[in-house]
Formats: structure tokens, C-alpha cells, sequence
């Protein structure tokens, strides 16, 4: 039975596979994904929202300009993946591994970043309205031009000299640290 269900996942992870390559932007909101192995996979423009990729391997995914509002990536990697210009608005990247990833211009209004490894990654231009950041690892973070309003960054492991590049109000921070108004 186990084999018949691991052949079953795997027969819809090739389908879902074969899908995204041969429709460059399909609408696959909704799906469960989690704990897949997508690694390099092409999902660029593609509606996912609401998807479930918890657990998943997208390290090197093409995700640019993706709509994964309301998706669960949490626990996911996505080292060195391309979520530039991706919604993820209200996603829950909680523990999420996005070393190298490319967050430029990505809209993070409200997302989960919970203990999320941010360590290079390019978040340039990027919108995090209300984002948690709590305890996230932020180091040589590109920031530049990041809108940090009403976010939470308590326990970020995060320097001034990020923190100068970006800017907000009603940001939580560590005793020490500033932000500049937008």
C-alpha cells in the first residue's frame, strides 16, 4: 500500500511538474505540495495562492512574479530561489530557510517570517507592511528601499547598518536599534 501511495504522489508531482513546464502561468491555487521536492522548478508568474508548500525543497525555484498570497512555505527552503516581484502577501515563511534568495520587490505585506534565515538575501524594494520578523536571522541582507511599516523584528538578528537602508514607522525593534520614517 505504501508504494502504491508513493507512486500515486509521485505521478502527481510529475503531472503538476509537467503541467508548469509546458503552461508557464497555470493556476494551481490551492494545491498541496508540501514536503516536494521542487528543486530549479520553473513556477515563475504562476497562481499558487493559498498553496500548501510547507517542508518543501524549492531551492533555486524560479518563482518571480508568483502569486503565493495566503501560502503556507513554512519550514520550506528556498535557498538562492527567485521570489522577485512574487505576492506574498499573508504567506507563512515561518522557519524558512531563503539564504541567497531573490526578494526583490516582493510584496511581504503581513507575511510570517518567523525565525526565518534571511542571511543574503536581496530584499530590495521589497514590502514588508506588517511583516514578523521575529528572531529571523538578517544578515548581509540587501534592505535598500525596503518598507518596513508596523513590523516586527524582536529578536532579529539584524545591524543598524541594514536597518539604515530601510525604512518605516511603528517598527518593534530591539533596544539599541533605529529606523528611519519613510
Amino acid at each position: 500500500m505504501l508504494r502504491l501511495v508513493t507512486f500515486f504522489t509521485l505521478a502527481v508531482v510529475v503531472f503538476v511538474a509537467a503541467w508548469l513546464y509546458v503552461n508557464h502561468s497555470p493556476d494551481v491555487s490551492g494545491a498541496n505540495l508540501a514536503g516536494e521536492n521542487l528543486q530549479n522548478a520553473n513556477m515563475a508568474n504562476n497562481n499558487m495562492a493559498g498553496d500548501d508548500l510547507a517542508g518543501s525543497h524549492l531551492n533555486d525555484a524560479d518563482l518571480s512574479g508568483a502569486d503565493l498570497k495566503g501560502a503556507n512555505l513554512s519550514g520550506a527552503t528556498l535557498q538562492g530561489a527567485d521570489l522577485s516581484n512574487a505576492n506574498l502577501e499573508d504567506a507563512d515563511l515561518t522557519g524558512a530557510h531563503l539564504e541567497g534568495a531573490n526578494l526583490e520587490h516582493a510584496d511581504l505585506t503581513a507575511a510570517k517570517l518567523i525565525n526565518a534565515e534571511l542571511e543574503n538575501a536581496d530584499l530590495d524594494g521589497a514590502n514588508l507592511y506588517g511583516a514578523k520578523l521575529m528572531n529571523a536571522q538578517i544578515v548581509n541582507t540587501d534592505l535598500d528601499g525596503v518598507h518596513m511599516d508596523s513590523s516586527d523584528l524582536t529578536g532579529a538578528e539584524v545591524s543598524q547598518d541594514e536597518l539604515n537602508q530601510a525604512c518605516g514607522s511603528f517598527v518593534r525593534l530591539d533596544d539599541g536599534l533605529t529606523i528611519m520614517n519613510c
